[in-house]
């Protein structure tokens, strides 16, 4: 149930600054009633600004709680760098906070903290691709052997091979710049008995020209 009358609700400006709330919240930051002003088209200062950030902010904080969540607009703070007096008087009316004015910043900072929580960020866990399969390149026996790859070269000895010599699964290994480059040996280079001569048909993959061979 509202006890919040509603001015805001539903409207872009609302959405606008209670994105700004949680913008601020997933940076474990905070925002001046300044910055939500200017979202809102209103003066920076004034009793104009002061009752339509209160009111805004209000109805944001209501809605935040009555979803089960911690008071967002502990991230809005006034230019004495903490949160207004509607805050605590809200966070009163909802029975977050007891009555004693010594214990203010202390439940302020640690609704802020409740806040950066529920907001937070989640963290890019890099994606773990699978092995290769039976066949591909042997990654693993070139970070195992010594001996230097040159540039545009294939490298031998990195591939499985036929009774003949040749590669049984037609994938090559490339060094390019420092940066390992495996491809469809039909698709970079000619076949090996043709001199390995890059044709240079696939898109986004440039090779330097193999060394002249002895």
């Amino acid at each position: 149930m509202s006890v919040v009358t509603s001015k805001y609700r539903g409207t872009p400006g609302y959405m606008r600054v209670h994105a700004e709330l949680v913008h601020a919240a997933e940076y474990r930051g905070v925002t001046t009633y300044q910055d939500l002003a200017v979202i809102m088209g209103l003066p920076l200062r004034g009793n104009v600004m002061g009752k339509a950030i209160g009111q805004m902010l209000a109805e944001i904080c209501e809605d935040e709680v009555n979803a089960g969540r911690p008071m967002l607009t502990a991230v809005a703070i006034s230019v004495t760098g903490k949160a207004g007096r509607r805050f605590f008087g809200l966070a009163k009316y909802f029975g977050r906070f007891g009555d004693d004015p010594g214990e203010e910043q202390g439940f302020w900072r640690q609704e802020c903290q409740a806040v950066y929580q529920t907001w937070k960020r989640p963290l890019h866990k890099p994606s773990i691709k699978p092995s290769a399969p039976a066949g591909d390149v042997n990654l693993a026996s070139l970070k195992e052997s010594n001996s230097p790859t040159p540039r545009g070269e294939v490298r031998s000895g990195c591939y499985d091979q036929d009774a003949n010599g040749n590669p049984a699964d037609e994938s090559v290994a490339v060094r390019c710049d420092s940066v390992l480059v495996v491809a469809a040996s039909q698709d970079v280079f000619e076949s090996r008995k043709g001199g390995g001569q890059p044709l240079h048909k696939t898109a986004g993959v440039h090779l330097d020209p193999p060394s002249a061979s002895k």
